[in-house]
């Protein structure tokens, strides 16, 4: 791989949440590259769960981005510079809802109970908009013993959001060894029983046409470094990846349950590299019918593929 493609896997520390500092004792780990998410603001001087920047970019109307109870969320006016390319979703199931219909979803998460692989403090769980033109964003943190938040569905319901319209991650900022990164973990977001897609799914969106997207994916050791890469640099080979579209890469089967590197990266169709923040993302091991959280996926119940550890389908770029 030439000089351009070091640099551009080379690992970096992220930015996102940096308030959320919590130590994680020794496991296996994933970390994916990803854009550093805004701070939080505060308001009458306790601090809530909105972002600034947001806050002064809101539309105004009764829909616009605001503090709504205990979350942000609305719409605000986009960016004439925004970020090329950012991780939008990280979910094990994300159930079909209802957008006719204002039921709360319920967003779900593993426990950190004697889980010393998983987040032991306050989670920030973030819903932004995957959708050409709609810029819509939703924020909210959640008590370390905590696992699970109910999300009031009457926005989305009145501005006619779909499942397909958004994505959701949920990350808290850790330390394994010497290394401090934000640590992702798969949510569940079920509403009315609907069809679900289960399996672990990551989501990225570019705001630019890239030409490709590549992958990597390590184990990362009790030093937090990398022990071993289960993939190295790995084109997704969709062949087609419209701006403001989103780019689903289903997981595979990683074998074991801990923390894996997992690096994005691409190449626009400009010919510029783009490179995204290192984090880190929990992986499980139980099957979808036994229990809420993590999933092993097979060839049987993913795309085929030339690479046991993920899935690709290029139906899913829509």
């Amino acid at each position: 791989m030439d000089g351009e493609w070091k640099e551009v896997f080379a690992g970096r520390r992220s930015n996102a949440a940096r308030q959320m500092v919590a130590p994680l004792l020794r496991c296996a780990a994933v970390v994916l590259t990803i854009t550093s998410f805004p701070g939080m603001s505060a308001l009458g001087g306790q601090e809530v769960p909105c972002d600034a920047a947001l806050l002064d970019r809101a539309r105004t109307g009764p829909y616009g981005y605001t503090q709504r109870q205990d979350r942000c969320e609305g719409l605000y006016v986009r960016e004439v510079a925004g970020t090329a390319l950012f991780m939008a979703s990280f979910t094990a199931v994300f159930e079909d809802f209802n957008s006719d219909a204002p039921e709360a979803i319920q967003i779900s998460w593993p426990s950190a109970d004697n889980n010393t692989s998983l987040p032991n403090d306050s989670l920030r769980i973030l819903a932004r908009g995957i959708k050409r033109d709609l810029y819509y964003q939703m924020d909210t943190r959640r008590a370390r013993n905590s696992n699970a938040y109910i999300w009031p569905a009457d926005l989305l319901s009145a501005l006619q959001i779909k499942k397909s319209d958004v994505g959701v991650v949920a990350w808290a900022e850790h330390s394994i060894g010497e290394v401090t990164r934000a640590l992702y973990v798969p949510l569940h977001l079920r509403q009315t029983g609907l069809d679900s897609a289960t399996g672990y799914e990551v989501i990225v969106f570019p705001t630019v046409r890239l030409e490709e997207v590549y992958i990597t994916i390590s184990r990362v050791g009790s030093d937090g470094y990398a022990t071993e890469r289960l993939m190295a640099e790995e084109p997704l080979n969709y062949g087609y990846y419209p701006a403001e579209r989103p780019v689903r890469i289903a997981i595979g089967n990683l074998n074991s349950v801990g923390v894996y590197e997992l690096q994005i990266a691409a190449k626009s169709i400009r010919g510029d590299m783009i490179s995204l923040d290192p984090v880190w993302i929990y992986y499980g091991d139980t099957n979808p019918s036994d229990g809420p959280f993590g999933f092993a996926i097979d060839g049987a119940s993913c795309a085929p593929s030339s690479h046991p550890i993920w899935a690709r389908d290029e139906r899913r770029i829509h």
